[in-house]
C-alpha cells in the first residue's frame, strides 16, 4: 500500500476457514493417565518420572503451561463450533445432579476440590451484615464458607471414585460421556455458549506432544536437571525439552480451533467478532514468511544484503568437539 501497487486479491482463497480436519477422536483422561501418568513413580516402584514434568505444566490444576498459556488463549473462542447448534450443558448437568439421590448428591459435593471453613466471626461486608441480622431474626444461624485451601489429587480421585461407585449404569453412562468430560478444575460445568473446553485441549496437547516425538526415556534426564536447577528467571533460560514440544502442540491446537469454532474477539474493544487470519488474537507468534526489503518510507529500514551480512552466519560451534561430547555437556 506505501507503495501505490494495487493488486487484485480474491479474498475468499486467503480468508479462514481452511479446511481443516478437526480430530475426530481425542483420548479421554483415562485413557491418558494410563499411558503417561507415572503411578509407579508416586508408589516408590521407579525413579523414572516419566512424563510427570509435561503432565504436571498441561494437565494439573496448578500447571504453569496450562493456567498461563493454554486458558488464557482459549478464552478468545467459544466452544460452540462454526455452523452447528449448541448443546446446552448446564441444563443437562442440571437435570443429572437434580436426579441424584440424597446420598449421592453428598458424594457430588465430596468432590469440590475447594476446602471450606464455616467461620462466624470473620469480618463481613454490610450487605452480608444486614442479610445475617435479618436471618437471624428469623431463628436461623447463619454461616459464611469461606475457602481456606484445595484437597489433593489423591483425595479428589478418592472421592470421585467413591461417587462413580454410587452411579447406576445409566447415571454412570450419562456422567462419563456428557458431564466428566466438561468439567473444569473447580467441578464446574463449563458453558459452551461462552467458553472452550480447556480439559479438551490440554488432552490433545499431551497426546500431540509424545506423537511428535517427545520420549521421556531420550529427553526425561535433561529435564529433571534442568527442572531441578531452575535458578535463572529470565526471559532466556533454558527449557525443558517437553516444554518446546508443548509450544509446537499449543500453536498447532490453536491453528484447529481457529478453523472450527466462533471466535469471540478481543476482550478489550469491540470489533468485528469475525476471525481474519493468524494475527487474531496475537498469541500465535509463528511468522512462516521473510518479507524484509528495504522501503525508503520506513526510517531506519533494513535491507536482506545487510542483515544477512551481520545475522545470517553462526560461527559459535566447537569443532574440537564430537557431537558425542557436545551432547553431554550441561
Amino acid at each position: 500500500m506505501s507503495r501505490g501497487i494495487k493488486i487484485k486479491i480474491v479474498k475468499y482463497n486467503i480468508n479462514p476457514p481452511y479446511k481443516s480436519i478437526w480430530p475426530k477422536n481425542i483420548p479421554s483422561e483415562r485413557e491418558l493417565k494410563k499411558k503417561y501418568y507415572p503411578e509407579n513413580f508416586f508408589k516408590g516402584k521407579t525413579k523414572n518420572r516419566g512424563f510427570l514434568h509435561a503432565w504436571s505444566s498441561i494437565m494439573g490444576t496448578l500447571g504453569d503451561f496450562g493456567r498461563y498459556v493454554i486458558n488464557p488463549s482459549l478464552s478468545h473462542w467459544t466452544g460452540k463450533k462454526i455452523g452447528e447448534s449448541l448443546i446446552d450443558r448446564e441444563k443437562i448437568f442440571n437435570n443429572f445432579i437434580n436426579n441424584l439421590s440424597s446420598k449421592q448428591k453428598k458424594l457430588w459435593e465430596d468432590t469440590d476440590p475447594i476446602i471450606y471453613e464455616e467461620n462466624r466471626n470473620k469480618e463481613i461486608s454490610k450487605s452480608q451484615k444486614r442479610e445475617k441480622e435479618n436471618v437471624n431474626f428469623l431463628g436461623i444461624l447463619l454461616r459464611v464458607k469461606v475457602a481456606k485451601g484445595r484437597k489433593s489429587e489423591k483425595e479428589l480421585k478418592v472421592a470421585t471414585q467413591y461417587f462413580k461407585k454410587s452411579l447406576n449404569s445409566e447415571q454412570r453412562k450419562i456422567f462419563n460421556k456428557e458431564i466428566e468430560p466438561f468439567l473444569d478444575h473447580n467441578q464446574n460445568i463449563y458453558d459452551s455458549a461462552k467458553n472452550f473446553n480447556m480439559k479438551l485441549a490440554q488432552r490433545w496437547i499431551i497426546n500431540r506432544v509424545v506423537e511428535l516425538g517427545y520420549n521421556s526415556k531420550i529427553h526425561g534426564t535433561f529435564d529433571e536437571y534442568i527442572n531441578d536447577n531452575r535458578l535463572d528467571n529470565s526471559s532466556h533460560k533454558a527449557e525443558r525439552i517437553g516444554k518446546k514440544y508443548q509450544w509446537i502442540a499449543f500453536h498447532e491446537f490453536m491453528a484447529l480451533v481457529s478453523d472450527h469454532f466462533e471466535f469471540k474477539g478481543e476482550s478489550y474493544n469491540n470489533d468485528d467478532k469475525s476471525y481474519e487470519g493468524p494475527w487474531n488474537p496475537y498469541i500465535r507468534d509463528i511468522d512462516p514468511s521473510f518479507i524484509l526489503q528495504t522501503d525508503d518510507s520506513i526510517k531506519n529500514s533494513i535491507n536482506f544484503s545487510k542483515w544477512k551480512e551481520s545475522h545470517w552466519k553462526y560461527n559459535a560451534w566447537e569443532k574440537s568437539n564430537s557431537d558425542k561430547d557436545w551432547l553431554k555437556k550441561k
